[in-house]
Protein backbone atom coordinates (compact mmCIF):
# COMPACT_ATOMS: atom_id res chain seq x y z
CA UNK A 1 0.00 0.00 0.00
CA UNK A 2 1.30 3.46 -0.86
CA UNK A 3 -0.13 6.73 0.46
CA UNK A 4 0.83 10.33 -0.20
CA UNK A 5 1.97 11.62 3.21
CA UNK A 6 3.33 15.12 2.54
CA UNK A 7 2.60 18.14 4.65
CA UNK A 8 1.30 21.21 2.82
CA UNK A 9 4.22 23.09 1.33
CA UNK A 10 6.62 20.13 1.46
CA UNK A 11 8.78 20.35 -1.64
CA UNK A 12 8.91 17.18 -3.70
CA UNK A 13 6.35 15.22 -1.72
CA UNK A 14 6.49 12.21 0.56
CA UNK A 15 5.23 8.68 0.00
CA UNK A 16 4.58 6.23 2.82
CA UNK A 17 4.72 2.60 1.72
CA UNK A 18 3.47 -0.36 3.71
CA UNK A 19 4.57 -3.93 3.02
CA UNK A 20 1.91 -6.21 4.44
CA UNK A 21 0.81 -9.82 4.67
CA UNK A 22 3.04 -12.56 3.35
CA UNK A 23 5.22 -10.02 1.52
CA UNK A 24 6.61 -9.04 4.94
CA UNK A 25 8.32 -12.41 5.20
CA UNK A 26 9.93 -12.09 1.76
CA UNK A 27 11.02 -8.45 2.12
CA UNK A 28 12.06 -8.96 5.74
CA UNK A 29 14.69 -11.49 4.72
CA UNK A 30 16.29 -9.07 2.24
CA UNK A 31 19.29 -6.92 3.04
CA UNK A 32 18.46 -3.22 3.32
CA UNK A 33 19.92 -2.35 -0.11
CA UNK A 34 18.00 -5.12 -1.86
CA UNK A 35 14.78 -4.14 -0.10
CA UNK A 36 15.28 -0.49 -1.02
CA UNK A 37 15.89 -1.49 -4.67
CA UNK A 38 12.72 -3.62 -4.65
CA UNK A 39 10.68 -0.72 -3.26
CA UNK A 40 12.16 1.62 -5.90
CA UNK A 41 11.26 -0.88 -8.63
CA UNK A 42 7.70 -1.26 -7.30
CA UNK A 43 7.18 2.51 -7.09
CA UNK A 44 8.57 2.99 -10.60
CA UNK A 45 6.14 0.33 -11.84
CA UNK A 46 3.23 2.15 -10.19
CA UNK A 47 4.13 5.78 -10.88
CA UNK A 48 6.63 5.73 -13.74
CA UNK A 49 10.31 6.69 -13.98
CA UNK A 50 10.08 9.88 -11.87
CA UNK A 51 9.37 7.67 -8.82
CA UNK A 52 12.94 6.32 -9.05
CA UNK A 53 14.40 9.75 -8.32
CA UNK A 54 13.80 9.95 -4.60
CA UNK A 55 16.17 11.93 -2.42
CA UNK A 56 15.76 10.04 0.87
CA UNK A 57 14.61 6.65 2.15
CA UNK A 58 13.69 5.58 5.68
CA UNK A 59 11.97 2.47 6.94
CA UNK A 60 10.47 1.01 10.09
CA UNK A 61 10.12 -2.69 10.79
CA UNK A 62 6.85 -2.71 12.70
CA UNK A 63 7.43 -6.31 13.77
CA UNK A 64 10.29 -5.13 16.03
CA UNK A 65 8.33 -2.32 17.68
CA UNK A 66 7.52 -3.37 21.27
CA UNK A 67 4.32 -1.31 21.61
CA UNK A 68 2.71 -1.75 18.20
CA UNK A 69 3.72 -5.41 18.08
CA UNK A 70 3.67 -5.72 14.33
CA UNK A 71 1.67 -2.98 12.68
CA UNK A 72 0.62 0.62 12.61
CA UNK A 73 -3.02 -0.29 13.32
CA UNK A 74 -4.38 -2.30 16.23
CA UNK A 75 -6.73 -5.11 15.28
CA UNK A 76 -9.58 -6.35 17.38
CA UNK A 77 -11.59 -9.50 16.77
CA UNK A 78 -14.88 -9.59 14.88
CA UNK A 79 -17.58 -7.35 16.35
CA UNK A 80 -15.39 -6.10 19.23
CA UNK A 81 -15.53 -2.47 18.08
CA UNK A 82 -19.24 -2.73 17.25
CA UNK A 83 -20.00 -4.03 20.74
CA UNK A 84 -17.48 -2.17 22.89
CA UNK A 85 -16.09 0.74 20.84
CA UNK A 86 -18.34 3.22 22.66
CA UNK A 87 -16.47 2.39 25.89
CA UNK A 88 -13.20 3.62 24.35
CA UNK A 89 -14.85 6.99 23.67
CA UNK A 90 -16.72 7.41 26.96
CA UNK A 91 -15.40 10.42 28.94
CA UNK A 92 -14.07 9.71 32.43
CA UNK A 93 -14.79 12.78 34.51
CA UNK A 94 -13.00 15.69 32.86
CA UNK A 95 -10.93 13.41 30.60
CA UNK A 96 -12.15 13.02 27.01
CA UNK A 97 -10.45 10.39 24.85
CA UNK A 98 -9.25 11.36 21.39
CA UNK A 99 -6.82 8.82 19.98
CA UNK A 100 -7.08 7.10 16.63
CA UNK A 101 -8.40 4.00 18.39
CA UNK A 102 -11.42 6.01 19.56
CA UNK A 103 -12.41 7.08 16.05
CA UNK A 104 -15.84 6.19 14.73
CA UNK A 105 -14.47 6.13 11.17
CA UNK A 106 -10.98 5.20 9.87
CA UNK A 107 -10.04 3.74 13.23
CA UNK A 108 -6.27 3.30 13.44
CA UNK A 109 -5.39 5.80 10.73
CA UNK A 110 -4.55 9.51 10.61
CA UNK A 111 -8.02 10.37 9.27
CA UNK A 112 -9.46 8.57 12.29
CA UNK A 113 -7.17 10.45 14.67
CA UNK A 114 -8.36 13.77 13.23
CA UNK A 115 -12.00 12.68 13.42
CA UNK A 116 -11.52 11.54 17.04
CA UNK A 117 -9.88 14.84 17.98
CA UNK A 118 -12.72 16.82 16.45
CA UNK A 119 -15.28 14.60 18.19
CA UNK A 120 -13.60 15.00 21.58
CA UNK A 121 -13.28 18.77 21.08
CA UNK A 122 -17.01 18.95 20.32
CA UNK A 123 -17.73 16.96 23.51
CA UNK A 124 -15.63 19.37 25.59
CA UNK A 125 -17.19 22.44 23.96
CA UNK A 126 -20.66 21.09 24.65
CA UNK A 127 -19.80 20.86 28.39
CA UNK A 128 -18.55 24.45 28.65
CA UNK A 129 -20.92 27.03 30.10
Amino acid sequence: MVVEASSPGTPGGLLACFITGRAVERYGRMELGARQAAVREALTGMFGPPAAGWTAYAECDWTTEPYSRGGPVGLMGPEVMARYGHVLRRPEGLVHWAGTDTATVWNGYMDGAIQAGERAADEVLAKLP
